[in-house]
């Protein structure tokens, strides 16, 4: 597979690279995120605290939230009805964003711009044009899938029952798609670029940001399987595509489809089934979406090569001069011929670029200058001139 190296190498084309700062990077991205996640935790407490102190209704639902989070920790469980609580799921991965924007800038790396795509930007045409084959396959794998096999099976009574939560909707409109950014920018952009600024090979970002996606989540065997397979698919998609875009949509449709099926039914057992039918069509939901995204890409033209001159200007940015090869069919020195081109590097000779001496005009090649200063408008020594030869005692100059 054919992977957008540069992509994946960005910040090793930087003009400021230094194969420290992007190491640098990650570590202060590190620190900056430890800062922003106790920050995210505090700002709903000062909350509390206000609407304690003011004496009005905690309408979040802050302190059932908190006593939650103080009893568990880090097995914090996620009430869906309750819209502090999953903000408090929520918050800290959204940080990310800031913390990995902020150790770009300290270490002049770029910015976002660098981590969306090829182009420098987020391309708003792609990621739309990604979101509906994401949405309709998590819909039709997720959804339609389990309430038709339960209604074959005859076990009606096991749909499950609609119910409205408008305040946890809202956050959860809000907050999950910040989240899914926040962990493509974190991961399959930040970290892959991280990493294959010191390799060459595109799979190795690939393979680190997976194993560092899957670390980050904790499930039982079949969530870690769904989530190594969405680590890996979405980054071979982002080094492919050369941007964020793809792995955006399946991550936003994936997570919000899946929040939002614990929030509007009341019960979502069918939804969560531990069956091996349902575990092979969520793993194969990833790829599938792949093959579908990849087949966009191709159709509109999407799918760039790397740019020709990408390898010399690896070779400038790690301090190798390229070398530049001399054409055969070039003209020696003498010929007077300009320069050729050859791979978009110049090589050859110019007479125009020779030295001059200052003050001095250019000279015809075919006459030389009258030494008595007269005028040969032809160019060309009229030797009528010429009557007789000097007698001795005269010279030329004589005549």
């Amino acid at each position: 597979m054919r992977f957008q190296r540069a992509y994946t190498r960005a910040l090793r084309l930087m003009p400021t690279y230094v194969w420290w700062r992007p190491l640098l990077a990650l570590v202060l991205a590190v620190v900056f995120h430890l800062v922003f996640q106790a920050l995210a935790v505090i700002l709903p407490f000062l909350y509390f605290l206000a609407v304690q102190r003011a004496g009005v209704p905690d309408v979040l639902g802050t302190e059932e939230a908190y006593l939650a989070f103080r009893d568990r920790g880090a097995q914090y469980p996620l009430i869906i009805e309750n819209p502090t609580s999953i903000y408090l799921f929520t918050g800290p991965i959204i940080f990310m964003l800031p913390s990995v924007l902020l150790a770009l800038r300290v270490m002049k790396l770029g910015g976002l711009g660098t981590l969306s795509s090829v182009d420098r930007r987020l391309r708003w045409e792609r990621l739309g044009t990604y979101l509906a084959p994401a949405f309709g396959l998590v819909f039709a794998i997720g959804f339609l899938f389990p309430c038709v096999q339960t209604m074959v099976a005859g076990s009606f009574q096991d749909l499950p029952g609609v119910r409205v939560l408008p305040a946890s909707l809202v956050a959860i409109l809000i907050l999950i798609p910040l989240q899914c950014i926040a962990e493509e920018y974190a991961f399959r952009g930040f970290v892959m670029q991280v990493f294959g600024s010191w390799a060459p090979s595109a799979w190795t970002p690939i393979l680190i940001q997976t194993l560092l996606f899957t670390i980050g989540h904790s499930h039982n065997a079949r969530g870690m399987l769904i989530i190594v397979c969405m680590g890996l698919v979405t980054g071979i998609l982002t080094a492919r595509l050369g941007g964020l875009e793809a792995a955006i949509a399946l991550h936003v449709a994936n997570n919000l489809l899946s929040f939002l099926s614990r929030s509007l039914f009341v019960d979502n057992a069918i939804f969560t089934s531990s069956g091996v039918v349902t575990l092979l069509l969520a793993l194969a939901l990833d790829p599938l979406y792949a093959l579908i995204a990849l087949r966009i890409a191709k159709k509109r033209g999407w799918l760039a090569a790397d740019p020709p001159d990408l390898d010399e200007r690896l070779a400038i940015a790690s301090g190798r001069q390229p070398r530049q090869v001399a054409d055969s069919s070039s003209t020696p020195p003498d010929s007077g011929e300009g320069l050729s081109e050859r791979g978009g590097a110049k090589v050859g000779w110019d007479v125009s670029q020779l030295p001059r001496s200052s003050g001095m005009a250019p000279q015809s090649l075919t006459t030389p200058p009258d030494p008595l200063g007269r005028e040969d408008p032809g160019n060309v020594l009229d030797s009528s001139a010429i009557t007789q030869d000097p007698t001795p005692g005269q010279s030329w100059d004589d005549l």
